[in-house]
């Protein structure tokens, strides 16, 4: 029996404005002393999160980080800024959403070069 060939760009209708992620962070705003990223919960039940905001220089150095615990409910988001001095020159800022109490991830790493 032979074998069919291999297919090359399937689309099952799969595309990225049809995925909707169940914690979505966005940057709100951004400048040389502070960015500021929303996460919002998609999901259909509150969710008690661990949000933290982190920046970063271009060799990797954590230079300042936000945190906020919150009982994040459906359908809704929080905002959360981190403010940083011009001089650390700012490469990029990581999300990361905790479940509180226990520090289990609930989506990956977030990072938005600046």
């Amino acid at each position: 029996m032979p074998v069919p060939p291999v297919q090359e760009n399937v689309n099952i209708g799969m595309t990225a404005s049809t995925v909707i992620e169940k914690y979505a962070l966005d940057a709100v705003s951004s400048s040389a002393t502070s960015t500021t990223v929303t996460l919002t919960n998609n999901t259909a039940s509150s969710v008690s999160v661990q949000y933290i905001l982190a920046a970063y220089t271009a060799d990797g150095q954590m230079v300042a980080s936000s945190t906020v615990a919150s009982d994040l409910q459906s359908q809704k988001s929080i905002k959360l800024t981190v403010q940083y001095s011009a001089k650390d020159q700012v490469s990029w800022v990581s999300a990361f959403v905790l479940q509180a109490g226990t520090l289990q991830p609930l989506r990956a790493v977030w990072k938005k070069a600046l």
